[in-house]
């Protein structure tokens, strides 16, 4: 019986049919679409949590001010899943990068790894350490007492935020110095 032997191409640079350059070119755009529509309503979501957490109404007994403890949480739900889109679209960056043959492609991708929209990412990061501000400020500004279980609340919800950003940050920018390793090596 003869053997049969299997070559495996080499995979470091593959010429890719350009429909699924075009693919993946679309599929890049539909993300920041659904990265700006999150971003839309983190904003939409956090300030009505924020709003309707502060009122007041004693007429009728009716009390919303526990919504204020869910601000924060929302803006880092939200920091999660905006996150999750920005890594899809670096992820499809890096593959370019790292495996495609398109020298136009390659340029364009250590341009753009090594010119980042670093303000996207601190005003993302602002606003969620605004929530956290606006909703303690609101929760203990009238109670003038702070207890146990609200800084336990915070504590816990803002460790999430760190570790979330810190975590992301890394993600992508191991992406990025990948990217630059091998924009040397060409």
């Amino acid at each position: 019986m003869a053997k049969m032997e299997v070559t495996i191409p080499n995979v470091d640079a593959i010429i890719m049919p350009e429909d699924i350059i075009d693919s993946l070119r679309r599929e890049i755009s539909e993300t920041q679409k659904r990265r700006e529509k999150l971003n839309t309503l983190k904003l939409s979501f956090v300030t009505g949590l924020l709003g309707l957490g502060s009122l007041k109404s004693d007429a009728n007994g009716i009390t919303t001010y526990q919504l204020l403890y869910l601000a924060p949480l929302a803006a880092v739900c939200f920091d999660l899943l905006i996150l999750g889109e920005h890594f899809s679209i670096r992820r499809i960056g890096y593959f370019f990068k790292t495996k495609c043959d398109d020298q136009g492609e390659i340029a364009w991708q250590n341009f753009v790894a090594q010119n980042r929209d670093k303000f996207f990412m601190y005003g993302a990061n602002g606003f969620t350490l605004l929530t956290f501000i606006a909703a303690i400020y609101m929760l203990w500004k009238p109670q003038k007492d702070i207890a146990p279980l609200d800084v336990v609340w915070f504590a816990i919800v803002f460790t999430c935020f760190v570790f979330v950003s810190l975590c992301g940050r890394k993600t992508m920018d191991r992406f990025d110095e990948t990217k630059r390793k091998t924009s040397h090596k060409n």
